[in-house]
């Protein structure tokens, strides 16, 4: 799909992504002149959309190529396999991590710009990584089984590091996708140096959130341990550490009702909120690989 906008409107893009990187970089300047670490690292970004590629594309060095489960079903069944379509895929790039930060403000002000000369929601996702430093991530849900045959995933609450959004939220071991690094690769390194946990491989495919209100995707992926591995500390998580909490008190959660998961936490000796979330973006891909591509 290739989409014509308005030269005066490409114009207007470019003029809120400069003035909104220039009030970032001075709240950056405000933070270390207070003593505070900004972090800047290299990270990878989405170049396009995710498309459907067809069995005839050739294979190219800068993009990913992987199955993704989409409304219950992996988007490549049912389609015949030589003339249809496969697998999906989306051409990579890198940044560092202040230059796509510092244009995530304007992602809502040109999403309404957008929308209201006419783009389509659709539309302006396929626009998206075109105008935006487009970052993504993955994350890891962790599922093992114990003798009695009930099933227990891994979680943490997250602490303060860079971004303060996700503080107190409960979320599974993942982050950024560093540059040349598949999706597979990626979500096995977060789950090693967030809970020293070593996977061989992920489930067949990732899961996203399409919903999106921000410039950044994660791709989410369950992958299954053998009996019950030991969950080293981490800085990323509070008292450091992950917990193996019932699958059910997880997917209860994800419903809105925390009960279960609070009474969990406070087993180990922690304490939730009330009003305690699990990692927005994650909750429908979580549902989706838990229940109905990967049922326990």
């Amino acid at each position: 799909m290739i989409l014509k906008i308005d030269p005066a409107l490409i114009k207007i893009i470019g003029d809120i992504k400069r003035h909104i990187s220039a009030e970032a970089m001075v709240v950056e300047a405000d933070e270390i002149a207070a003593g505070r670490t900004v972090i800047d690292e290299p990270v990878a970004v989405m170049k396009t959309w995710l498309k459907v590629a067809s069995a005839f594309d050739e294979e190219r060095d800068d993009e990913e190529l992987i199955f993704l489960w989409k409304n219950g079903e992996c988007v490549c069944r049912g389609i015949k396999k030589d003339f249809g379509a496969h697998r999906v895929r989306f051409l990579t790039g890198k940044t560092t991590l202040l230059v796509a930060r510092r244009q995530c403000g304007a992602f809502a002000p040109i999403r309404k710009l957008l929308l209201d000369h006419g783009v389509t929601a659709e539309e302006f996702l396929e626009l998206g990584p075109s105008i935006f430093p487009w970052m993504y991530g993955v994350l890891t849900i962790l599922r093992r089984r114990s003798d009695d045959g009930a099933t227990h995933v891994l979680v943490g609450l997250r602490k303060a590091r860079i971004d303060d959004r996700f503080v107190e939220i409960v979320g599974f071991p993942g982050g950024l996708v560093h540059p040349d690094e598949g999706l597979e690769e990626a979500a096995s390194r977060h789950v090693r140096e967030d809970c020293g946990i070593k996977i061989e491989r992920v489930k067949t495919g990732f899961a996203i959130d399409e919903n999106t209100n921000s410039c950044r995707t994660l791709f989410v992926c369950l992958s299954e341990i053998d009996n019950r591995p030991a969950v080293t500390n981490s800085f990323e998580w509070k008292n450091g550490r992950m917990l193996w909490i019932p699958e059910n008190a997880l997917l209860s959660a994800i419903d809105g009702e925390t009960d279960a998961m609070s009474d969990a936490f406070k087993r180990a000796g922690m304490n939730l909120k009330k009003d305690v979330t699990v990692t927005p973006f994650a909750t429908e891909p979580a549902r989706l690989l838990l229940t109905r591509a990967f049922p326990a």
